[in-house]
């Protein structure tokens, strides 16, 4: 009885992943995507927006997450923003032209997205979650200070 269960989970768990509508990891091809690569120029914005800072955080290290087919296309990722030199609302009016330097010993943040991508049924819904995961709050017995969350349309 037990081992039929088990298989019976099993066998959910596997098949569910490769149904249409499961979650699939994100592949080179949708991270390098114009429109995923928008999605993230966002999810940047709005995740700096969230933040109580006078400094732009730029995205640094890899973008990890899924997809997911629904009526529309559903992403969920997150990557790590280093806070830089540049001002925050410099970025925000528009200075493209100015590179960014991450700071030494800089605050560091994890920035999570959740991306509904439906144009039949209207706007693109981007919402972040930020969490402060510098090292000096990480060594509070991992405790993690979410900073804010944002919808946007």
């Amino acid at each position: 009885m037990y081992f039929t269960l088990v298989l019976t989970l099993y066998l959910g768990a596997f098949v569910g992943s490769m149904m249409p509508g499961g979650k699939q990891p994100l592949t080179e091809v949708d991270l390098e995507s114009e429109l995923f690569q928008g999605f993230v120029g966002q999810a940047e914005i709005k995740c700096n927006q969230a933040v109580n800072s006078v400094s732009w955080f730029v995205r640094e290290g890899p973008i990890n997450g899924t997809k997911q087919v629904v009526s529309g296309i559903k992403y969920e990722f997150n990557f790590l923003q280093q806070e830089s030199d540049c001002k925050k609302e410099a970025k925000l009016a528009g200075d493209n032209e100015t590179s960014c330097e991450i700071k030494e010993n800089g605050l560091e943040h994890l920035c999570s997205a959740h991306v509904l991508y439906a144009p039949h049924a209207g706007p693109t819904v981007v919402e972040v979650e930020v969490v402060d995961v510098s090292e000096d709050d990480a060594n509070q017995e991992g405790d993690k200070k979410v900073l804010e969350s944002v919808e946007a349309v």
